[in-house]
């Protein structure tokens, strides 16, 4: 059975719990999540172990699932520095 899930970016990003808070109030548990409500990118160079943890506890403690992780780009941008991420 499916069941309704929200991409985070379309919440506030001031900060991640900001972020995790706004959706979780929202009733819904799946969550397409983009790391720019983590870390400001979502395709950051690197990704800190401890960023990892405060995301897993974050969704864990508002008994969210990470059902996927976006990773969409504009594929046909004009700039070809931008279609290299």
């Amino acid at each position: 059975m499916a069941t309704l899930g929200l991409l985070s970016p379309e919440f506030p990003v001031v900060s991640l719990d900001a972020n995790l808070d706004a959706i979780a109030a929202t009733g819904v548990t799946g969550v397409q999540f983009d790391l720019v409500s983590a870390v400001g990118d979502s395709f950051p160079a690197d990704l800190s172990e401890p960023t990892r943890v405060l995301i897993t506890e974050g969704f864990a403690r508002r008994h969210l699932t990470l059902a996927a992780l976006s990773g969409t780009y504009n594929m046909i941008d004009p700039d070809p520095q931008a279609r290299l991420r």
